[in-house]
């Protein structure tokens, strides 16, 4: 959510598909975190409104599809695997990885 959480003007609604483990506790530290960070980063904070919700698949089915992608991608970086990742390569439009501290590296496609 990195620089995504950026208009004081709009309620953002973020969804997290339900696991085992999810806790709405968890979802709202990791925003809450994520506009702390980027707050720091302005001359003066934005106040973010948000709502948040861990909601089953069977809800809302596109969850499904970006956790794929997600784990596609995961499964490439982590273990070298591309097969998935290659298979879903076009439906990637941006893809920034935020632990490359000497620059922040943004993989553009399409």
């Amino acid at each position: 959510m990195k620089d995504r959480l950026n208009r004081d003007d709009i309620v953002y609604q973020i969804y997290l598909s339900a696991r085992n483990n999810s806790s709405q506790h968890k979802l709202k530290e990791a925003i809450n975190n994520a506009i702390k960070s980027d707050n720091q980063k302005l001359s003066e904070p934005l106040w973010i409104s948000y709502n948040s919700e861990i909601v089953p698949s069977s809800e809302m089915p596109e969850l499904s599809i970006v956790d794929y992608l997600l784990w596609s991608l995961q499964r490439y970086i982590l273990k070298g695997q591309k097969r998935f990742f290659n298979a879903l390569e076009d439906k990637y439009d941006l893809i920034i990885d935020l632990y490359y501290f000497d620059n922040e590296v943004e993989l553009r496609y399409r």
